[in-house]
């Protein structure tokens, strides 16, 4: 599962539904798929590896809806770590920084400016 970025604007450019939209995939798409693994992980005392962002532990600016899916994510694992830990389950939260993919591609982040309002006060 890929994350999405969403839209990366300031906040005052944003919508409810920018949030809801990376968290329907970011956050809400890994707990999916956890509910649905969890019994075969418990039943062999396995491991769940999550992908988060180093986004989970700091806010940065002009990315608010990624870095909440993000921090709602590493919380859900941190409740969860702890749940299976008495079946016998490990949780590990991988939070890696920024890498060169088609997120953060410069293609990708002059698409999103260029629809940042040219005399706006950003």
């Amino acid at each position: 599962m890929q994350a999405v970025l969403g839209h990366t604007f300031f906040d005052d450019f944003l919508t409810v539904d920018d949030y809801k939209n990376v968290a329907e995939v970011n956050t809400w798409g890994v707990i999916r798929v956890t509910h649905a693994m969890k019994p075969l992980v418990k039943r062999t005392r396995g491991r769940i590896v999550t992908v988060t962002s180093i986004c989970s532990r700091l806010g940065l600016m002009g990315i608010g809806p990624y870095t909440a899916a993000k921090f709602a994510l590493t919380g859900y694992c941190d409740v969860i770590r702890s749940e299976l830990r008495m079946f016998g389950v490990s949780l590990h939260v991988l939070e890696p920084g920024f890498f060169n993919t088609t997120l953060t591609s410069a293609e990708n982040v002059e698409v999103h400016s260029a629809l940042i309002p040219a005399n706006s006060c950003v």
